[in-house]
């Protein structure tokens, strides 16, 4: 009796820590992309479309450098047994710098040729100083990830906010001094300075050095080698449209899609970051009575995302406003592909729920079969609406590209007991239901001129004639 008190109570503390973790983590996230969404717009009234354009193709290019090498490294440390001994902790940061110096050699070598390839001349300098980000990059502390995994929440909100804040600051002055590509690329570089000197900060760890020591290094590549499978296949899989579209719209029309399609991840990205700092600690410590908790994790689940999909629902009614209200007529475009965009965004939000607690539970290949999944649903569906019912079309296939991947992950979940596909129908109701009604709402009070707008309506027809 005494033994099961305990636990209960044990559960009841570990269950409000979690919910105020969350709260924490999503209220510290929102004010992240805040302060992003403030510096978009800011940099959006500096430079022209066609700018956004040329720094989305070279973000595109240097993410995709970073993830075909992406080790799992912080995720090892984070999930690993013994992630947090002094001598794992080294290995995992010198492998870290050895990465940074790879990627530098990577980029300063693909530069030109991608360059040549999209028939963008300016495109090869903007890389290759670009590529000095991952050697500074691959200097920073792991202080982070072993806060991550104490789940000292309070530390890590702090640094995360100070990198966004300082890293807002930098690109806005650089910008306004020198309105130009490259100048944005420079101020990158400076504030992924900014970002490692806060990882020294943040957590001092006297005495550390970056060294690697066999017997750890096999430990960390033995889990990243999933990590690394799937981050290839990530890649392809985000990144398709940005690599495919550069090529065959004007660069005005791609950066208004990349103002977009940046605003959509906002949600995304604030789910991703409650899932990966809050949801996989919580289901790596108690993962051996996870089964035992069910209906109460499928409890949390179901009242946490039909807060988000009422969000979503939200957006997608306001998404023309928000665009006319805060972006000049260059970026109107952006009124009929960001709702687009938010609907597809719901199967990208629920698979990242399944795909972390699997992770918690020790188990990364599932990531690689998602991820391959949207792979081959980007890269066969893309170029096929594209070239045959135009840009519209692309977009529709680029917003519901998480479909397949939502799906493989739901059933793995399930194979181990931790779906709960059964709540999702209502879910997605939930997110159309709000979009709707509230969409009747602006409507009824004169905030919007119809349920799809004149905006949107000439949108469309600019769309379906890009192809």
């Amino acid at each position: 009796m005494t033994g099961n008190l305990a636990l209960a109570l044990a559960g009841q503390v570990r269950g409000s820590r979690a919910l105020r973790h969350s709260a924490m983590v999503v209220v510290s996230q929102l004010a992240t992309q805040a302060i992003r969404f403030g510096s978009n717009v800011v940099l959006a009234a500096l430079l022209s479309p066609a700018i956004f354009g040329v720094l989305a193709l070279v973000t595109a290019v240097r993410t995709g450098v970073e993830l075909l090498t992406d080790m799992g490294i912080s995720q090892s440390i984070v999930v690993s047994d013994g992630g947090d001994e002094r001598e794992f902790v080294e290995t995992a940061w010198g492998l870290q710098v050895a990465r940074g110096l790879a990627l530098a050699g990577i980029g300063a070598l693909v530069s030109f040729p991608m360059a040549w390839l999209y028939g963008q001349s300016e495109l090869g300098p903007l890389l290759l100083v670009g590529s000095l980000g991952s050697i500074i990059s691959g200097l920073a502390r792991p202080g982070p990830a072993l806060l991550q995994r104490s789940r000292q929440m309070d530390r890590l909100i702090v640094q995360r906010l100070a990198v966004a804040v300082s890293g807002a600051l930098i690109s806005i002055a650089f910008a306004a001094a020198l309105p130009t590509a490259m100048s944005l690329i420079m101020a990158n570089v400076v504030a992924l300075c900014a970002a490692t000197i806060v990882s020294y900060l943040i957590l001092p760890l006297p005495g550390y050095r970056p060294r690697i020591l066999p017997v750890y290094q096999r430990k960390i590549v033995s889990f990243g080698k999933w990590i690394f499978l799937s981050s290839v296949v990530y890649f392809f899989a985000t990144n398709f449209d940005r690599l495919y579209l550069p090529a065959h719209i004007p660069l005005a029309v791609f950066g208004v899609y990349g103002i977009a399609r940046s605003l959509a991840d906002v949600v995304v990205q604030t789910v991703v970051q409650v899932n990966q700092l809050v949801v996989l600690p919580a289901v790596v410590q108690s993962k051996n009575a996870l089964h035992e908790r069910r209906a109460r994790l499928g409890r949390m689940r179901f009242f946490g995302l039909a807060a988000i999909d009422a969000a979503i629902g939200l957006l997608i009614a306001s998404s023309d406003l928000i665009i006319l209200t805060v972006f000049d007529a260059r970026y109107s475009l952006g009124a009929v592909i960001l709702p687009i965009l938010l609907v597809g965004s719901w199967f990208a939000i629920h698979a990242s729920v399944c795909e972390f607690i699997l992770l918690g539970l020790g188990n990364a290949r599932p990531m690689l079969g998602g991820n391959s999944a949207r792979f081959i649903s980007a890269v066969l569906g893309l170029p096929l609406a594209f070239s045959t019912s135009g840009l519209l079309a692309g977009i529709v296939v680029i917003a519901f590209s998480d479909l397949p991947r939502f799906a493989w992950l739901t059933w793995q979940a399930a194979r181990q007991r931790v779906s709960f596909a059964s709540q999702d129908p209502l879910l997605f109701t939930v997110m159309i239901g709000t979009a709707l009604g509230a969409r009747e709402l602006f409507v009824a009070a004169g905030l919007a001129d119809g349920m799809i707008s004149s905006v949107q309506r000439a949108g469309l027809g600019t769309l379906l004639g890009l192809g």
